[in-house]
């Protein structure tokens, strides 16, 4: 696979940004990028469709070796990550074809905070079916992270049940009866293949989400 320029040192040149929109068949892997840099750089990863985790392998090419890191992004979600030197990226759709956006830039010298505010949504009562939340603010796929965010902040004016679901619908998690001062409810990691869902104990609980990147 060709080469492609250097990122200028100079954050604020973005001459030499590379970005690529492709897709991504379901059990196939693809070698997306192959590059030669001498400094640091930020590459992220976007899924565009909504309909898949993506797995993405990251192989750093250092003088007399090689590291391979390897990580998950959520249907709709993305995440970038920081690196140095030469590397290739492969990427591989998890549950079904799909379309991606990789981007490789000038690395940030800091990681910013990250908050969106998913909307407030009124809970079924138990027993009647779980809903997904943290849905609202143009989220792409229902009950996911939104795109560089992991954790979930849970607001709600009463007790709650709260679960997560795979995308075949298994139950990964689940707590019941959980009062709005639970510290899980505040700092609530989502695994990038799962979905959050909650439904109320009694009638008309109010509850609002808040996505954000790093405790």
């Amino acid at each position: 696979m060709a080469l492609f320029p250097n990122i200028p040192t100079n954050p604020f040149d973005t001459s030499g940004l590379l970005s690529r929109t492709l897709g991504v068949g379901l059990g196939e892997t693809k070698d997306v990028l192959n590059f030669h840099r001498d400094g640091e750089w930020r590459l992220s990863v976007s899924e565009l469709d909504g309909v898949t985790s993506m797995l993405v392998e990251i192989t750093s090419n250092y003088a007399q070796s090689q590291e391979k890191i390897s990580f998950h992004l959520a249907p709709g979600g993305a995440v970038e990550y920081l690196g140095t030197g030469p590397a290739s990226v492969k990427v591989a759709a998890v549950f079904a074809s799909t379309n991606i956006c990789i981007q490789l830039s000038a690395a940030p010298r800091t990681q910013y905070i990250l908050e969106r505010d998913a909307g407030m949504q009124i809970l079924p009562i138990a027993p009647a079916a779980y809903i997904d939340i943290g849905t609202g603010g143009g989220i792409t796929a229902p009950g996911h992270p939104p795109p560089y965010m992991n954790y979930a902040a849970i607001m709600c004016n009463g007790q709650i049940d709260v679960r997560t679901i795979s995308l075949g619908g298994n139950v990964i998690f689940e707590a019941l009866n959980l009062g709005p001062q639970t510290l899980l409810l505040n700092q609530f990691k989502i695994g990038n293949h799962d979905r959050l869902q909650a439904r109320g104990t009694v009638a008309n609980i109010n509850c609002r989400v808040v996505w954000y990147n790093q405790r």
